[in-house]
């Protein structure tokens, strides 16, 4: 089983763009955009038990979608 080497972030934009420093920069910038709008496992688990926790409290609650809305990331 062969095993794959990590990469970072930069050398992955290294060898899809070499040279080219305009995309380069667009895949490094995506990525951060991207990074900063994702939720971590922790930033999940807590959610989780909050919806757990308005559920007891509010058995009947079916705003899901609105509960939700106070954690998105903008």
């Amino acid at each position: 089983m062969k095993t794959m080497k990590k990469e970072t972030l930069e050398e992955f934009a290294e060898r899809l763009c070499p040279n080219k420093q305009v995309e380069y920069d667009m895949i490094i910038e995506g990525a951060k955009w991207q990074q900063e709008r994702s939720y971590s496992e922790e930033e999940v688990l807590e959610m989780l038990k909050e919806l757990e926790i308005e559920c007891v409290i509010n058995p009947r609650r079916t705003e899901i979608k609105e509960w939700f809305e106070q954690f998105k990331k903008k």
